[in-house]
């Protein structure tokens, strides 16, 4: 990142680029607030270059998001996460895996909070996008979306639906591997 900046600016595009990868890498290690950090930074750079609508943007407001889901921060994870699938419903094509990211986000959001058929709504929705994909080849966040919604059967009395999804998330987890 030094170098980067030293090389083409603090406020270059490619700078943003390099922040959001290392925010993506503290959160990868758990070090949340570093993550944050830098991923804010990779957002201001992105909204400066790119506008608000940026498409850009939304792998670091979805990073953002997850972060202030495991802060138990649950209305801003909430904003970050409508922000970025606005952004993603703007910018054909609207039916691609990654365009379920934040789907799962706030169905997750949703699911802790009780919210449970607007959790059962988006979850539903972003599995269907996540499996579009060949059934050898599916997004990572296949198994996550699945376990969420099993959480939300659970806790509205479907047990069996929710062995049954926790069993697929299981199988994919060993595919994945």
């Amino acid at each position: 990142l030094a170098l980067q900046i030293n090389l083409k600016g603090e406020s270059h595009p490619d700078t943003a680029k390099y922040l959001a990868n290392l925010g993506a890498a503290y959160l990868t290690k758990k070090k949340l607030d570093a993550a944050e950090k830098h991923l804010l930074r990779a957002l201001a750079l992105e909204e400066l270059h790119g506008g608000v609508e940026s498409e850009y943007l939304t792998p670091a407001l979805i990073n953002l998001a997850s972060i202030q889901i495991k802060k138990k921060r649950f209305s801003h994870a909430e904003s970050l996460a409508k922000r970025a699938l606005d952004i993603y419903e703007k910018h054909p094509p609207t039916d691609t895996p990654e365009n379920s990211l934040p789907l799962v986000l706030l169905g997750d959001i949703y699911e802790k909070q009780g919210r449970y058929s607007e959790a059962e709504a988006l979850l539903g929705r972003a599995i269907g996008l996540l499996e579009k994909g060949s059934p050898s080849n599916l997004h990572p966040s296949t198994s996550d979306a699945l376990k969420i919604l099993a959480r939300v059967y659970s806790k509205t009395n479907r047990k069996d639906k929710a062995v049954l999804l926790r069993q697929r998330a299981k199988e994919l987890k060993k595919v994945d591997k």
